[in-house]
């Protein structure tokens, strides 16, 4: 195995298999995400609860092209009840991503504007757990696709270098011939 990594070739191969080794790692931070991202979507509750207060304040950042633009970051406050008691919370999602486009704003607004009833979600475990919307699977399919890009070219890359590595190039000395029509035979007798 160290023979396979020495010389020029062999950091080639040590470099794509970094790359194939990263891929996999992506891919396995996927998969870890996916799950967490599933339990939470199991274990919460939904809720009716009252919105206190609700701002979208918006900031420089990238648009729904992904160019730049404006976004908006949801500000909320709101109270719900669990049994007899009364919980109060300020979060959207454990993980709250930017709104990026005017419509997608005002959609917000209208589910959760101030003064309106909303379905909150709750964690039965812990009540003071709560949030307004589940987190997404973005993040895991992000994860996933360049994880998974990465390993694909690095094994396209490694199996390309192997092919060429087979292929023998190197100059092979000439060899003997016989002498031709108007050349000396400096040969024997």
């Amino acid at each position: 195995m160290n023979r396979w990594l020495q010389g020029p070739i062999g950091r080639a191969r040590g470099g794509l298999l970094l790359v194939i080794a990263g891929g996999l790692f992506g891919l396995v931070i996927a998969g870890l995400d996916y799950l967490s991202v599933t339990r939470t979507r199991e274990r919460f509750q939904p809720v009716l609860c009252y919105m206190e207060s609700c701002v979208l304040v918006r900031e420089p950042g990238r648009n729904d092209r992904n160019l730049p633009g404006w976004q908006w970051v949801p500000v909320v406050k709101y109270r719900y009840m669990v049994g007899t008691e009364v919980y109060s919370s300020e979060v959207v999602s454990s993980r709250t991503e930017p709104i990026t486009s005017i419509a997608e704003s005002e959609a917000f607004l209208k589910r959760f504007g101030p003064g309106s009833d909303a379905t909150c979600l709750v964690n039965p475990d812990d009540p003071n757990d709560a949030m307004l919307e589940l987190p997404t699977m973005t993040q895991a399919e992000r994860f996933a696709k360049i994880g998974g890009l990465a390993a694909v070219l690095g094994l396209v890359g490694l199996g390309a270098l192997q092919i060429m590595v087979s292929i023998d190039t190197a100059p092979k000395p000439p060899k003997p011939r016989a002498p031709g029509w108007g050349e000396i035979d400096s040969g024997p007798g």
